[in-house]
């Protein structure tokens, strides 16, 4: 049976969301177009919504659930933010830990005017560290944090335990944490079931981290979100170059890119 627009906009009053959101569960005053007795039905079809609902799979929130480019340098070959856009990144993720100098100021005002989100993230090897992310954040307006948490601290001195009681410190928002490829067992990745893994799929460190093997791992550790992270380039500890189109042939949900400096004649290669 059909639900009318009504019985709808009843659910939402009486579940606290949609245009009541913020408001609670059947916020005062009533509103008055809902009929004064509320059929049975209406109460059995929401009861049914709401079951169905809980068994829907967790989903990735925004901007994770879109492509992102990470960015290590203000100075690094980074200002063409309008070739991220065109070649299909929906948000920029920016270094805080840069040693180059400058501020990402110019980025951040072309990503505002062509509507991209950024997210700040860094290496964190402290409580001070996210803090760092999460107080930029706060000032930067942006939609999300990303907490790059590595070993040795992992697995000793900031642990996911920790690193989630610091954020706590901070408002409710979507958060990321950038692991390495095949996140540390059993280090208790579960106390941060509720954000989004982005393990660093750097096949151009090793074939063997494909997306799949990647972020299912990050799920059979307590993180049932999970993004890959492919790594785009080459350095010390990388040094295969790796095409986009190989990534992209592996992958058809949302993924992020590390990493994006110098190369923004290259970047309409991540274009689907």
């Amino acid at each position: 049976m059909t639900v009318s627009p009504l019985e709808w906009q009843w659910r939402a009053w009486v579940l606290g969301e949609g245009r009541y959101k913020g408001m609670g569960r059947r916020s005062q005053p009533r509103p008055p177009e809902f009929p004064e007795r509320v059929p049975q039905v209406w109460w059995v079809r929401l009861a049914a919504f709401v079951a169905a609902r809980k068994k829907l799979p967790p989903q990735i929130p925004a901007p994770f659930d879109g492509n992102g480019l990470v960015l290590l340098e203000p100075t690094g070959g980074t200002e063409d933010i309008g070739a991220a856009k065109l070649a299909g990144f929906t948000y920029l993720l920016l270094n805080l830990a840069y040693v180059s100098g400058g501020d990402w100021d110019t980025q951040r005002a072309r990503a505002r005017v062509l509507g991209l989100p950024v997210v700040p993230w860094r290496r964190v090897s402290g409580p001070a560290d996210s803090r760092h992310i999460e107080q930029v954040a706060d000032a930067w307006g942006s939609p999300a944090a990303v907490h790059n948490l590595e070993n040795p601290e992992v697995t000793t001195t900031y642990t996911p335990a920790n690193l989630a009681s610091v954020a706590a410190e901070f408002r409710p928002r979507p958060r990321g944490v950038m692991t390495e490829p095949w996140m540390q067992n059993g280090a208790g990745w579960g106390a941060l079931s509720k954000w989004v893994a982005l393990p660093e799929t750097f096949q151009n460190a090793n074939l063997a981290y494909t997306p799949n093997v990647l972020t299912m791992h990050a799920k059979a550790e307590g993180m049932p979100l999970s993004v890959p992270m492919f790594g785009w380039g080459e350095w010390s500890d990388a040094p295969h170059y790796v095409k986009p189109s190989t990534y992209l042939s592996q992958w058809a949900g949302p993924f992020a890119v590390y990493m994006g400096d110098g190369k923004e004649s290259q970047y309409g290669e991540w274009k689907r």
